[in-house]
């Protein structure tokens, strides 16, 4: 399922817009001190658009279960988000962007980040909506919503559940709807294809 040719085909979009986008809305979360633990980085694109554009960021965990041979980079670890994660350190901030949604064990999942976090930590992440509108309007037209569109996708959240899940761990969550026109990427509460998760610990 997950193979060479699924993740070179990933990897080879431009991700910059949706970069962009996200780090707008939670760039003032960041901290360049901060322990960070990103699981499904990828090749990295998301820390390196933001280190590259904002600041550097000194103490950072980039996991994935797919690591390419051409990152040379200390930074990377081979670890499953809903596996055993007691040897990566507590962190300030974890982000998980389009991760969620391939992991089987939504409990697990969500206990081992909270597990992770320090106290006031923050859990950051992107994951489709499965109630968006342009999810209806593109089965009229027979046309493949994103959701759909990737067929390792397992678990697709509505709003109201998605909160749910999230309240029975953290104190705070805070969901915005996002969705994306000609490669631009904007919030929109009616349309939105995606949701940018912001979850806060006691």
């Amino acid at each position: 399922m997950y193979n060479q040719e699924y993740f070179t085909t990933l990897y080879t979009n431009n991700y910059d817009s949706l970069y962009n986008f996200l780090c707008k809305n939670i760039f003032n979360i960041f901290n360049s001190e901060y322990q960070i633990i990103e699981f499904g980085c990828g090749n990295g694109g998301f820390i390196n658009y933001f280190e590259k554009n904002y600041f550097k960021l000194s103490n950072i965990i980039q996991t994935d279960i797919f690591h390419q041979n051409n990152i040379s980079s200390n930074r990377f670890k081979l670890k499953e988000i809903d596996g055993n994660c007691e040897d990566l350190p507590k962190a300030d901030l974890i982000i998980a962007f389009d991760v969620i949604e391939h992991v089987l064990n939504q409990g697990i999942m969500f206990k081992n980040i909270f597990n992770l976090l320090k106290p006031k930590g923050t859990f950051i992440f992107t994951t489709p909506n499965s109630d968006s509108l342009k999810k209806f309007i593109y089965s009229i037209f027979n046309k493949t919503w994103c959701g759909y569109a990737d067929k390792t996708h397992i678990i697709l959240y509505d709003k109201v559940i998605l909160k749910r899940n999230c309240q029975r761990y953290f104190s705070k969550t805070k969901i915005i709807g996002f969705t994306q026109i000609n490669k631009i990427f904007f919030k929109h509460n009616i349309l939105n294809d995606y949701f940018l998760v912001i979850c806060e610990k006691e």
